[in-house]
C-alpha cells in the first residue's frame, strides 16, 4: 500500500486553541496531522480527536522538545513530514506550494523562516538580525536517518534549539520569500517570556544568548516591519489564542 504524501506534526501542551488553529491551517494540504500531547489538562484531547486527520498520542514532556518531535516524526506515516508550532501558522502562497514542492522534489528537505508578528492591525513583524538568518529545515522526507539529534557537541545541546545531523543540515534547500507566522509574542507580553527564558537557561545554559534574542527582542537592535504576508479572507483566523501558563 501506497504511503500518503504528507504528514504534518505539532506538539503541543495545554493549548488548545492554538492547536485548533494551527489544524485548521494546515488540514487542507496535509494526509494527516500527528499531535503529540505532552500532558495537558484543558481541551486539547478533544480538539485532536474531533478532527478525522488528527494522529492523537501522549507522551509526558520532560523538558526535550528535540525527543518529543522526533517521537511524532516516529509515528508519521506520510512520505514526507511538515513541522510545524502549535502557535504558527502557514502563510497563504507557502500553503499552495508545499504539496507541489513534496510530489516533484528530489531534494532531502526545505528549510524555512519565520515572521515572529507584533501586531495583527496592520500586520507587522519583528526583524532582528537572528531571525533574518535563521533557516529551520520544516519540510523533509520521512526517512528515520532524518531526526533531530541530541546531546550537540559545543554551545547548543540540541533539546531546545533542535538541530538534525550536520551532515544533512547542508541539504536543505532555503525557501525564499516565503515565512510561517509566528504568534508568540502576540500570545505572552514581557512577563511570560521573561518566565520562559529563565527555564530555557535552566534547562540549556549553554544557548542563553540565543533564548534572550528570541524571546527578550526588546533588549536588542530590532525594527518593526510591515509584514508582506497573505493568510485567509478572516482575520479572526490569525488573531491569537487566548495565551496560557507556561508549563514547566
Amino acid at each position: 500500500m501506497k504511503k500518503p504524501l504528507l504528514s504534518t506534526c505539532i506538539i503541543t501542551q495545554n493549548n488548545a486553541a492554538s492547536l485548533r488553529r494551527a489544524i485548521a491551517n494546515t488540514e487542507h494540504f496535509s494526509d494527516e496531522i500527528v499531535v503529540v500531547d505532552g500532558g495537558s489538562t484543558d481541551g486539547t484531547e478533544f480538539v485532536a480527536r474531533s478532527h478525522p486527520k488528527c494522529v492523537y498520542l501522549q507522551r509526558p514532556f520532560d523538558g526535550n522538545f528535540a525527543a518529543q518531535k522526533n517521537f511524532g516524526f516516529d509515528h508519521a506515516s506520510g512520505q514526507w513530514i511538515f513541522e510545524l508550532d502549535e502557535d504558527e501558522v502557514v502563510c497563504d502562497d507557502l500553503a499552495g506550494r508545499i504539496r507541489p514542492l513534496a510530489q516533484n522534489a528530489t531534494e532531502v528537505g526545505f528549510a524555512l523562516r519565520r515572521w515572529w508578528l507584533s501586531s495583527l492591525s496592520p500586520l507587522q513583524y519583528v526583524s532582528t538580525e537572528l531571525f533574518e538568518t535563521a533557516w529551520i529545515p520544516r519540510l523533509f522526507r520521512n526517512d528515520p536517518r532524518i531526526r533531530y539529534v541530541f546531546p550537540l557537541d559545543g554551545p547548543n545541546s540540541g533539546v531546545i534549539h533542535h538541530e538534525f545531523d550536520r551532515r544533512h543540515q547542508p541539504l536543505f534547500v532555503r525557501l525564499n520569500p516565503w515565512r510561517l507566522l509566528h504568534f508568540h509574542y502576540l500570545l505572552h507580553d514581557r512577563a511570560d517570556r521573561e518566565a520562559r527564558f529563565a527555564w530555557f537557561n535552566q534547562v540549556d545554559p549553554h544557548c542563553a544568548e540565543t533564548n534572550a534574542r528570541c524571546y527578550l527582542y526588546e533588549n536588542f537592535k530590532h525594527r518593526i516591519q510591515p509584514c508582506p504576508a497573505r493568510c485567509q479572507a478572516d482575520s479572526s483566523f490569525i488573531a491569537p489564542a487566548t495565551p496560557q501558563p507556561l508549563a514547566v
